[in-house]
């Protein structure tokens, strides 16, 4: 998948597919793609693979933001939509009114077919939600996922998000607690969303005094070790 802002090679909007040579797969989305009322803004800023080759997609939220899609392929889906192996849209998938802020990462359990969501939010589904979010394969919120994030404000958020091997999850962004608890921008949480305490984080460090530090992305090795960039 490539995410496209302005797609002038076919009629998508800001999501294709690509051929190994590079070349845009002919046979992938027939349709418009994602829509915003203005249809010349609609931004896709997130995307997940499932283990069928469909995609979860998300994109920026709140009422005043005309850059997040609120319709694909002409049926609303607000900010998060599941697209089927070709392109087109899951209608057994729907998170009813998504996000109230922009979406940053996405990761699937290829179990369960349960999906996190994170990023600059402060509810889904209009639920409250500190920038993380657990959604059933329906698309409603799992309310037995117990993440409560951490607070919002001053740019923190969390934008990464990965699953590990054991089941449990890997967040990073920039925060200083994670429910309720000191975390420092990289926190482990098990299964169902509790802050996992067994695990040290020590990224704090590589900041300066003021303790202010954004990670950037993290890639898990392996052997369960982790590589992690920041600013």
């Amino acid at each position: 998948m490539l995410k496209l802002y302005h797609n002038t090679l076919t009629a998508r909007r800001y999501s294709n597919r690509l051929m190994p040579d590079g070349k845009v797969d002919a046979s992938y989305m027939q349709s418009g793609g994602a829509q915003s009322f203005s249809t010349s803004l609609a931004g896709i800023t997130a995307i997940a693979v499932l283990p069928d080759d469909g995609i979860i997609i998300g994109s920026g939220g709140g009422f005043s933001n005309s850059t997040f899609f609120r319709y694909f392929n002409d049926s609303g889906r607000r900010t998060i939509a599941r697209l089927k192996p070709n392109g087109e849209l899951d209608s057994a998938f729907n998170a009813d009114s998504g996000s109230n802020g922009v979406i940053h990462d996405i990761a699937v359990d290829p179990g369960s077919g349960r999906a996190i969501v994170v990023g600059d939010f402060t509810r889904f589904q209009g639920q409250s939600r500190q920038s993380i979010a657990m959604l059933l394969p329906t698309g409603k919120v799992d309310n037995s996922f117990l993440a409560s994030g951490p607070a919002i404000s001053g740019g923190t958020s969390i934008r990464i998000v990965r699953r590990l091997s054991d089941g449990k999850w890997l967040v990073a962004g920039q925060f200083k607690q994670f429910n309720g608890i000191a975390a420092y921008y990289l926190a482990r949480l098990s299964e169902n969303g509790e802050l996992d305490q067994d695990f040290s984080n020590q990224v704090n460090t590589f900041f300066a005094s003021d303790g202010v530090g954004l990670l950037y992305d993290v890639k898990v090795l392996p052997d369960g070790r982790f590589l992690a960039c920041a600013a």
